[in-house]
Formats: structure tokens, C-alpha cells, sequence
């Protein structure tokens, strides 16, 4: 460690990080330790999570805690440990600390602008650049525009200063600076014409001003402004051009026209709030569904308005973030949610704090989902009684989808919540519409024009006059009734002085007297004509500044606008004010400006000409850039013909989209992407994403194409070596997951050698779970555990490692082993403290432990795990635990138990098509069947088979033949079992004993049930050797169906002495039931036969062994229970007859 001296510190940002003690440097070899450094100073201080999520966002915060320790104790031991100071779970820069940066922004605010151009040494922290740490690039690129901000304002002021003190050179000099910094900022060149000048160089003045109209024009096509006209016409000595003031308008004009016109429509909306009923108001652009919706809102009582944006479909949940970030205010309050729920709403409004790291997982994504809903709810419920919409054709698919869930779930609770009201922009039959509706069960409104008597009505209360049918019929005329087209009409009217007010505040025109039907009134022809003459009666500068507004994203601010229409920010600022106050923008609720209606914007870019809609386009790129909005910078890149440059924005704004579990939008950005003409590494990053992205949302076609792609690049272009590793790891994933164990790991073979622990953690995982595939369980087991000691106990991927160890130790009927990985999986998620991880646990835990026997331990585990899941709105994991737990009452014959969870889990996925609702009839199956209400049960028996064979999937194939084949066997309906039979992998089967060995057991049962041993031994072969089966439950159930076979073939002695003994593990009340079938078929004692009569009037008989026991003892018992069974297929005769047919 360096000895520490008394010299001061100063760290230098102001050029490359450099940290000085005195005169002498202190290395900083690390770049995380140098923007530690920056933040610290910049920030002055920042708390410990944040530094975590803005350095070290891929990693879980113990172990970016951990990174942020190593960091400070590089400081240490460089000998500046008092470079910063600790407050609890803060860091801040240390006041012996002096930054180049503050020093300059306080010479400047001291007046001292040389001062501070003095510790410019060029760009801030210049060559610093942190790749793993994405959500660095934003704070720097801000920090960034900081310093070049404070050398801009230095320049300018270190000019009027020299100016002052008539120090023309010195002033020029700094100008020019500002130019070759920025040629394009008129206001510059102004300046340099006129020091020109007054220093006696006009021809050179002249020169200057001939450079501003050349870069004006190449730049950006445009010409220069009319005072920088009248100040070369000056300099030449020519008279200039009177600039004529724009003029006012002389009539005072509501910023609302009067609501009417809309009875019929208010009619419907009032029906459908009684209702409680969400509504879409649908129709064209400026026909007036924003005014229904909010005046009707009004009406009802509070509520909020959320504006979409065109921005919004490329930035994955952006409007659910606008909807977010309307119903908490500003600044965000979310008092009284979880912190749990605040954490995972961060990553949509980063000022709650730093957000959680990706989503990786399913139930990541869930818990997010969730967190939204539960926020959009609860800061709606109480504070708004409707929630208005606008533009929501503009909302991204995620947001789409997040409403249809939070409307769903706002119709649940009844009367608590606020009511949707959706504006959407186009045609009644759009397929998106119709989607939305439905999933709303929304009412849907279509709005037209005014009809000619509205627009009386509206001109009548607007005048003044008694009765302006001439006029109002004009207006209708010329406009088709349309609300917009007549507000722009009247205002452009208004504006030129054509529509003024009288003494006693009537309207009137310079037509009054002699007209018939107010032809003469100079009527624009269009929306777009009305805009462009007002926009045209505006400054130069406004002008220009909406052009450029028209092509940029929303919200616009001056900053963003000034350097792409070259005016200062200050004169952006007044530039807006003016478009502000003709109503043409307003302020917008998260900060700067939006139009006041798209067809205003819309006007503005259709006029714009090719070449200045290319260059303001660029011009727009480089200041998304410079914010680090990547999917504004890549739009405007392509819209200005530079494709390759918006390369590198797709691939970051699909990172972020897939962050969030946004597969659509994900993908979306780097299809886009792909189409910009990317180079190799980057196509091939782009392919590995879009592979993954394609086959998450069920594409296969499409992931298909995208596999063959990259396997073409792979083969024909040299990759850099850790390209070629994420190529080659994407291509394997997607290969697992399709099942093709083998080409994966060919795959795997070819790759360099990984680069890091993550890439090799990776590796291993995949060829783990391409082992497992191929059914070499123990290889994949060692891999596992490769994998395991390359990370520490807190990192994320650990709990998810052991959740995949404990499902291979199970799918190897190795149940102990299972157990003792899924014990870890639960301490692992409860150290996390994550709700939906601990739930997933629990659950598998619980399943495991019921295949053991351990019947009350996995109920406990059950049931917490399903409490959990629904508290977490995980539904996938609430019904695989709703359904294990089933399996475990079922197990115990506890069939009215076991119901009760079923329809429990029924609720949750009725309505949804997939293998959750065909395995929830599987087990209604059981149940039913298990109780003797077959009927229920056969309701359920085909519909599983038809839905099951359809999805196709090979272990869900196999849960449903364990629940149907032995019921169809019984009931004499074997033959429609086929399609079931013929769908079943036994080769799959085999490579899983937990669930093969349970379906060839139900198929040796019913084979013996039609009266076919040998078929039923073919099966049983199939199981194995007892001694083999280490689930004591498939154990003696193979003793037992064994025992029948023998029976069924004579052999009285075998069978009785294949039988278990009554207390042997695994054995159930339904096993011991039919265990005495067994016996008193082999010719029982008197003893034996009483048990069996008993047994029969047990209220908990499983009903099938009932049938078996009363077959074995015949006479009054098998007539009670074959009239019993049959009633219950009262409502099936076809199945009533083929079942007593079947027990004749």
C-alpha cells in the first residue's frame, strides 16, 4: 500500500481521468475505480445500491456490493483512502477531494470565464467507456454534455467579456472557437460578422456570413434567418428588409371550443358506467375522442389522462410507464406498496431508485407483471374514478397487454377502481381493435364528424349572434363537420384578421354586408393548410424549431430541438413559448413539449422537403445519441440514410425491451436491426438474440430462418472469439430447447474455449442440459456441479442451477437425491428473500416429497407455495402447486379434499387454452372417478385426450394417460383411448422413470381389465426390476398389478406371495383395498371376506377398488355397486351400456 502524505487531491475529469496528489499522479489502472471516482465527485455522493445498479448492473447487489468493496479498497491501497468517506449506505466524495469540473462551474459562476476555459483539457473522462456496465453510458453521456455545456457558456461569456474591454480579437478568437465547435449556430456567425466588422474587416464579415448560408444549406437546407439577411444587407450597405411583426390575433380565443353534439354517444357512455364497463372510443384523427372521453370523465368525477406517443411502440412498456408515472404524480409516491413492488416498478420510473438486475426467468417476468398491476390498481383506486387513454393504438404490446390484465383484475374487485377509457385512432374493424375490446370486454363507441347542426349549435354559442346559419353552414361546408379542421379554420381566421369581434362582442368579417352564403371567406381546404398558414404567421426561428418537432420523439425539449434547428437553447425556449402560446404545443406532464394534436404535427412533416427531412433527421440522431435514447437515435439514423449507425441503438434498445421480458418488442428492434446492413459480429449478435427472442414467443418458422441464418454466417465469416462463443451458445439454447440434445452439443464442441466464468457457466449449463436430454444423467450431473462451484452462494443464477439439478436428480427417480437439491433450492431463495422464487421452491419441494411418501410434509409445502403464488400473481407456479398438492390428497383417497383444490386451480385456467387446463381435467379425472361420479369424470375424459395430443408435448401426453387409460379400460371404451396410445414416446418415457413407470403400470391394469396377461406382462417388463424403483409407491403398485396378472392367470400361490405386507411404505389406503381383492379372488378365509364387506362401507373407498372388492365377493355387493357407478353415467348412455357390459 502507498503512504498517504499531506498534499491535497485533485481529480481531473476535464481530458482523461486522472487523480493527482500535488505533483505527482496516483495510478487509477481500473476503469471502474475511475468512474467510482466520477460519480462521487459529479454526484457528490451516491448510496451504495445505486452505485451497484449503475456499475455493475448484470449482477445481483451482494455481489456488485462485493465489486464496490474491492473498488474502495483499490483507493487504499493507491494511498488516497481519504479520496471519499462513508456514511452508512452512502459514499460521497471527500471535501479534501478538488475536481477540475466543480473549480471551472464556480470560476464561471464568479465571472471568471477565462478561469474556467483554463481547466479544459478536452472531452470529460475522454477514452473512458465501460461495456459491461450499459447503464453507465446515459450518467456519462450526461456528465458529458455537462462539461461541454460549461466550455460553451465559458466561451460565450469569455467573448462578451473581451468585447466589453474592447478586446476585439481576443472576442473573436473565443467565437470562432464556438464555431469550429458548433458551425451551425447562427447566432455565432452573427456575432463573428459583426466583431468583424467593427474591427474594419467587412469584406471578411461578408466571407463569414457567405459560410453560414453555405453550411445552412448543406447542413440542414435551410436558409438563414432574416435578422442574419439584414445584417449582411447592412454590412453591404444595402436598405434591409422591413421584418414585418407577426400579427395578433385580434379575436380572444378559447382554448376549448363548446362540447356538442355528442348526445347519442354520451348516452352509450353513461350505459356502459353504470355497468362498470371499460369503453374505446374509436374514430379519426381530430374528431373529437379525447374531448368525449375527458369532458365525460369530468362528469363521473376525477380523472387521470395518459397520452401515448408515437415513441411509445418502440420502447418496450413505455406506456404503461406513462400510465405509471400519471396516476403517482411528481415526484412518485408510492407510500404504502411493498418494497418488493417498488423495486420492480424501477425499472419502468427510475427515480423510485436503482432497479432489480434483468429479468431472466419466467417468474422474474411474472413478479414484474404483477408489481405493475398491483401499482396501477392501488394508485387508481380511491384518488380516480376513470382512467382516460389517449392514443392508445401508440401503446407498445406490452402495455397493450398489461391493461387487458390490470381491466381483468379492476372487474374482479367489483365496484373499487377506475374505469378505462381508451381513445383509439382508426377504423371500427382494425384487428388490433377488436383484440383490445375483447380482451377489455370493453363497449365500443365509433365517433364521426359533427352533424350541420352541431356546428350551428357550436358557432351559435361562440359568436354571439341570434341565428349564424349562413356562416355555420359555410364552416360545415368547407371543414365536413370535422372538430379539428374547424378549430384550425376559425383560429387561422382569427389569426389573419378575417374573424374579429364587434363592440358588443359579436363576431364579424369584412362580408357581412353583402354576403349570401360566405363563399368570399378565405377557407383553408385542409387540416394541413390551416396549420401551415398559422405556422407560417410565427417567427423564423418557431418555424423552424416545430419542423424539426414534427420529426422528433415525445416529449421534446429545447435542448434536444436547439441543435437540430441551430438556435441557441435559449432561443429554442422562447421558440416554444410562442408555439405554446398559438397553441400548436403544451407543456407535457413528464417535462418539456408535445404537439396539442398529431394532425398539427403531421402538417409540419409533410411539408418538410426531402433533403432538410434527411438533415434535421441527423441532426435529431446525433442528440438521441448524446441523451442515450436508443431507439429515437437508431429511427432517426435510418430516416437520414445512415443504417449502419443505428446498428449498435437496435441491439441496445432490444437489450432493454428483453429486460424487461418484452419478446415482441425485443425482437422487433433487432429484426430492424438486422435490416440496417450490420457487420458480422454484430449480425451474429443480432441473430443469437433474435433466435432466442423467436423461439420464447412461439415462432417457429421465423426461428427456424434465424437458426439457418446464423449457422451460414458461423460457417462463412472468421468471428472474434467471444462473438463466436455467444453465437454458438445462442444456436445450442435454442437447439436444446427443441430437443436436439446431439447437434447441441456438436455445437458446443466447435466454440473457443470460454472467455470468462460466465461463459463457461453457460457452457456447462447447456451441455447439462443436453446430457440430460440424451438421457446420460450422470455426465450432466457432473457438470452441474462444475457449475456450481464456479459461483457463490448469492448469485442469481445458484437457486436456478439447483432448481435444474434437483429436476434431473427426479426425472432419474432418484427421489432422496431430489429432495436434498430442492432443500438447497429453498435456503437459496430464502436468503434471497425473492417471494416468486421461494414459491417456486416450495412447490418443487412439495412434489418431490409427495413421490417419497412424505405426504404431510408436502402438503405443508404445498400449500405455502400456492398462498405465495397467488400472492405474487405467479400463475404458472400457483397451479403446478394447486396441482401437486391435488395429487397428494388423491394419494390419500382425500377425494372431496382434492376437488376442492381442483376447482380452485379450474378458476385460474378454464378460459385459457394449454397444457394447465388439460392437465386441471386430468386430474378432475381422478377426483371424480375416485369418488364414483364417473359421469363428471367421462365429461372430462376426451376433451383431455383431444386437447393433450393436439399440444403434443411427450411428459404432459403421459400425465394424462396415468388419469384416463385405466378409467376407459373400466368403463369398456378402450377402443377411443387409440389417438392417446398412439400419441404416447416411450423411448421419452424411458429416459424419465417417474413418469414412464406410473403410465406403463395403468396400461398392464387395463390390459388385465379386458382380460389380456400376457399384454399386461409386455408392460410390466417395461417398469423393470422391483429392486430398481426407488419411489416406494410405483414399488408396491407394481407388486400389486404383478399379483393380478398372476391371478388372472391361474397362479393363486405366486400371487398371494407377490403381494407386500399391509404396512409396507409406500401402500395407500386404495393399494391395500385392492391388495384384499386380490385375496379374497385367490379363495379367502372368513376373516379376509369380513374386512372386505367392511372395507366396502368405508365413506372414503376409492371407487374402483370398491367395483374390484365387490367383483371378488359378487352377489348383493357387486349389484349395489354397478347399480351405484351406472346411475352416475345417467347423462353418457352410450358409456353406461359399454361399462355394465363390461362388469356383466
Amino acid at each position: 500500500m502507498q503512504e498517504t502524505s499531506g498534499a491535497g487531491l485533485e481529480l481531473r475529469v476535464l481530458g482523461p481521468v486522472r487523480l493527482w496528489r500535488g505533483s505527482t499522479p496516483v495510478a487509477l489502472t481500473n476503469r471502474k475505480t475511475q468512474a467510482l471516482l466520477l460519480v462521487l465527485a459529479l454526484d457528490g455522493g451516491a448510496s451504495r445500491p445505486r452505485l451497484c445498479a449503475l456499475l455493475w448492473p448484470d449482477l445481483d447487489e451482494p455481489s456488485a456490493r462485493r465489486n464496490l468493496r474491492r473498488e474502495l479498497a483499490r483507493l487504499r491501497e493507491a494511498g488516497v483512502p481519504e479520496s471519499f468517506r462513508v456514511d452508512d449506505d452512502h459514499l460521497h466524495a471527500s471535501p479534501l477531494l478538488r475536481c477540475d469540473l466543480l473549480k471551472a462551474e464556480a470560476a464561471l459562476a464568479d465571472a471568471a470565464p477565462e478561469a474556467a476555459l483554463a481547466a479544459w483539457h478536452g472531452e470529460l473522462a475522454d477514452g473512458l467507456q465501460l461495456d459491461d456496465a450499459p447503464v453507465f453510458g446515459p450518467w456519462l453521456s450526461a456528465a458529458r454534455e455537462r462539461g461541454q455545456r460549461l466550455r460553451l457558456h465559458a466561451l460565450e461569456a469569455a467573448a462578451a467579456a473581451a468585447e466589453a474591454r474592447a478586446d476585439l480579437a481576443a472576442a473573436l478568437g473565443h467565437v470562432q472557437t464556438l464555431l469550429d465547435a458548433d458551425g451551425l449556430q447562427e447566432r455565432h456567425h452573427r456575432q463573428a460578422m459583426r466583431l468583424l466588422a467593427a474591427s474594419g474587416q467587412r469584406e471578411a464579415a461578408l466571407r463569414q456570413f457567405e459560410r453560414c448560408q453555405a453550411v445552412l444549406a448543406t447542413e440542414l437546407g435551410l436558409q438563414p434567418m432574416p435578422e442574419t439577411v439584414a445584417l449582411a444587407q447592412a454590412l453591404r450597405g444595402a436598405a434591409a428588409a422591413a421584418v414585418a411583426p407577426a400579427p395578433l390575433p385580434q379575436l380572444a380565443w378559447p382554448e376549448r371550443l363548446p362540447f356538442v353534439g355528442r348526445s347519442a354517444e354520451v348516452a352509450r357512455l353513461q350505459a356502459a358506467w353504470a355497468r362498470r364497463t371499460a369503453v374505446v372510443i374509436v374514430g379519426d384523427a381530430g374528431v373529437g375522442k379525447t374531448r368525449l372521453a375527458t369532458d365525460f370523465a369530468a362528469s363521473q368525477g376525477a380523472y387521470a389522462l395518459v397520452r401515448c406517443r408515437s415513441g411509445d411502440r418502440d420502447i418496450a412498456f413505455g406506456a404503461c410507464a406513462r400510465v405509471l408515472r400519471v396516476l403517482a404524480g411528481e415526484p412518485p409516491d408510492l407510500r404504502g406498496l411493498d418494497d418488493w413492488i417498488v423495486a420492480e416498478v424501477a425499472r419502468l420510473l427510475p427515480e423510485l431508485g436503482p432497479a432489480p438486475a434483468p429479468l431472466r426467468t419466467q417468474a422474474d417476468q411474472l413478479r414484474f407483471d404483477e408489481a405493475c398491476i398491483q401499482t396501477w390498481l392501488a394508485l387508481s383506486r380511491g384518488a380516480f374514478d376513470a382512467l382516460v387513454l389517449d392514443d392508445w393504438q401508440l401503446a407498445d404490446p406490452a402495455s397493450r397487454t398489461l391493461l387487458a390484465r390490470a381491466a381483468a383484475r379492476r372487474r374482479e374487485a367489483g365496484t373499487e377502481g377506475a374505469i378505462e377509457l381508451v381513445c383509439w385512432r382508426g377504423a371500427s374493424d382494425d384487428p388490433d381493435l377488436l383484440e383490445l375490446g375483447s380482451a377489455l370486454a370493453a363497449e365500443t363507441v365509433a365517433l364521426g364528424p359533427l352533424s350541420a347542426e352541431a356546428v350551428y349549435e357550436l358557432v351559435r354559442q361562440l359568436c354571439g349572434a341570434a341565428d349564424p346559419v349562413r356562416f355555420a353552414d359555410r364552416l360545415c361546408s368547407a371543414t365536413g363537420g370535422h372538430p379539428y379542421f374547424i378549430s384550425e379554420t376559425l383560429r387561422d381566421l382569427a389569426e389573419a384578421a378575417v374573424l374579429d369581434v364587434d363592440e358588443q362582442g359579436r363576431w364579424r368579417t369584412p362580408f357581412d354586408a353583402v354576403t349570401q352564403d360566405y363563399r368570399e371567406l378565405p377557407m383553408p381546404t385542409s387540416v394541413r393548410e390551416a396549420v401551415l398558414a398559422r405556422v407560417q404567421r410565427l417567427d423564423t426561428s418557431t418555424a423552424r424549431l416545430l419542423e424539426a418537432a414534427a420529426l422528433a420523439g415525445e416529449p421534446f425539449g429545447a435542448a434536444w430541438l436547439a441543435s437540430a434547428c441551430v438556435l441557441s437553447e435559449l432561443e429554442a425556449v422562447r421558440a416554444l413559448e410562442q408555439a405554446a402560446g398559438a397553441q400548436l404545443v403544451r407543456a407535457h406532464a413528464a417535462g418539456g413539449y408535445a404537439w396539442t394534436h398529431d394532425l398539427a404535427r403531421q402538417a409540419l412533416d409533410s411539408a418538410l422537403d426531402p433533403v432538410r427531412r434527411r438533415l434535421v433527421h441527423h441532426r435529431l440522431a446525433l442528440g438521441a445519441e448524446a441523451l442515450g435514447a436508443n431507439a429515437e437515435a437508431a429511427r432517426h439514423y435510418e430516416a437520414c440514410g445512415e443504417p449502419r449507425r443505428a446498428v449498435f441503438h437496435r441491439l441496445a434498445a432490444g437489450d432493454a425491451a428483453r429486460a424487461l421480458a418484452a419478446l415482441g418488442e425485443a425482437a422487433r428492434h433487432w429484426q430492424l436491426g438486422l435490416a440496417d446492413d450490420p457487420a458480422p459480429p454484430q449480425a451474429a449478435a443480432l441473430l443469437g438474440r433474435l433466435l432466442e427472442a423467436e423461439h420464447g414467443l412461439g415462432r417457429h418458422a421465423e426461428a427456424e430462418a434465424c437458426r439457418q441464418r446464423l449457422e451460414d454466417l458461423r460457417a462463412g465469416t472468421a468471428l472474434p472469439p467471444d462473438v463466436a462463443v455467444e453465437a454458438g451458445h445462442a444456436l445450442a439454447r435454442y437447439l436444446v430447447r427443441g430437443k436436439s440434445a446431439q447437434a447441441a452439443m456438436a455445437v458446443l464442441d466447435t466454440l473457443p474455449s470460454p472467455a470468462d466464468d460466465s461463459q463457461r457457466l453457460r457452457h456447462l449449463s447447456l451441455r447439462m442440459d443436453a446430457l440430460q436430454q440424451h438421457g446420460r444423467i450422470d455426465e450432466a450431473r457432473a457438470l452441474g456441479e462444475e457449475a456450481l462451484a464456479l459461483i457463490h452462494a448469492a448469485h442469481p443464477e445458484r437457486a436456478e442451477l439447483l432448481a435444474s439439478l434437483a429436476m434431473l436428480e427426479f426425472s432419474a427417480a432418484r427421489f432422496d437425491a431430489a429432495v436434498e437439491r430442492a432443500n438447497l433450492f429453498v435456503t437459496a431463495s430464502r436468503q434471497r428473500g425473492d417471494g416468486m422464487l421461494i414459491a417456486r421452491s416450495l412447490q418443487l419441494r412439495g412434489a418431490f416429497e409427495a413421490e417419497r411418501g412424505n405426504l404431510d410434509i408436502a402438503e405443508a409445502d404445498l400449500r405455502e407455495a400456492a398462498a405465495l403464488a397467488g400472492r405474487f400473481g405467479n400463475r404458472p407456479t400457483q397451479l403446478f402447486a394447486l396441482y401437486n398438492l391435488a395429487v397428494t390428497f388423491l394419494q390419500q383417497t382425500r377425494a372431496d379434499d382434492a376437488l376442492a383444490v381442483i376447482l380452485e386451480g379450474w378458476a385460474l385456467c378454464a378460459q385459457q387454452a394449454g397444457e394447465a387446463r388439460t392437465m386441471f381435467r386430468a386430474l378432475f379425472v381422478d377426483g371424480y372417478f375416485m369418488r364414483g361420479d364417473w359421469g363428471l369424470a367421462w365429461a372430462h375424459i376426451e376433451p383431455a385426450i383431444a386437447e393433450i395430443t393436439a399440444i403434443g408435448q411427450p411428459m404432459s401426453i403421459a400425465g394424462v394417460a396415468m388419469a384416463v387409460l385405466e378409467p376407459m379400460a373400466v368403463l369398456g371404451q378402450w377402443q377411443r383411448a387409440a389417438p392417446l396410445l398412439a400419441a404416447l414416446d416411450h423411448d421419452a418415457l424411458a429416459q424419465s422413470p417417474q413418469a414412464g413407470q406410473p403410465v406403463w403400470l395403468v396400461c398392464a391394469v387395463a390390459a388385465l381389465l379386458r382380460g389380456d396377461a400376457a399384454e399386461a406382462h409386455g408392460w410390466l417388463q417395461r417398469v423393470g426390476p422391483p429392486d430398481a424403483i426407488e419411489n416406494p409407491r410405483v414399488r408396491q403398485r407394481l407388486a400389486l398389478v404383478d399379483a393380478q396378472r398372476l391371478i388372472c392367470e391361474g397362479d393363486v400361490a405366486g400371487a398371494l406371495a407377490r403381494l407386500p405386507a399391509d404396512d409396507a411404505s409406500g401402500l395407500n389406503d386404495e393399494l391395500r383395498q385392492r391388495m384384499l381383492a386380490v385375496r379374497c379372488r385367490a379363495g379367502a378365509d372368513a376373516d379376509t371376506l369380513a374386512q372386505a364387506r367392511a372395507a366396502l362401507g368405508q365413506p372414503r373407498i376409492q371407487a374402483t377398488a370398491a367395483l374390484e372388492l365387490a367383483s371378488a365377493l359378487g352377489g348383493d355387493a357387486m349389484a349395489g355397486w354397478m347399480s351405484r357407478l351406472g346411475a352416475s353415467l345417467a347423462d353418457w348412455p352410450k358409456v353406461q351400456a359399454s361399462f355394465r357390459a363390461t362388469w356383466r
